[in-house]
């Protein structure tokens, strides 16, 4: 179970210039940021999830899964698929998978409100 209420990776995101600046447009390279709800969730869940990763002797997992997750949000608002892709990045960003590609399916996943209690409630297994 992560805590706290889940967010959706590319609602809303960020388009940032970065490197050299090129001299005929006098900027650099645009890259585009995950939503900045999303990087909130993430830094604040991430210390609370790699511990337990560690605690799992297989992670980071190297094999094809399925991520089974109820999403207990805070609202009812935005869409499985930007919810499920926000997770896969966390789980990958906390070593529990090796990369979000072994993710196959995600059979079982839901949508659900709890405004008392948001989280998400995840369950891989081997698929």
């Amino acid at each position: 179970t992560v805590p706290g209420a889940p967010r959706t990776l590319k609602n809303h995101g960020e388009i940032i210039q970065v490197g050299r600046r090129c001299p005929a447009c006098r900027r650099g390279r645009p890259v585009m940021l995950p939503a900045k709800p999303w990087r909130a969730w993430l830094k604040r869940v991430l210390p609370w999830l790699k511990p337990a990763a560690l605690k799992v002797p297989a992670c980071p997992l190297e094999r094809p899964l399925n991520c089974a997750a109820l999403f207990y949000r805070d609202r009812d608002q935005g869409d499985l698929c930007g919810y499920l892709q926000g997770l896969f990045d966390l789980l990958q960003h906390a070593g529990v998978v090796k990369d979000d590609v072994w993710i196959k399916t995600s059979d079982g996943s839901r949508l659900l409100v709890d405004h008392e209690n948001p989280r998400t409630e995840v369950v891989l297994s081997w698929t």
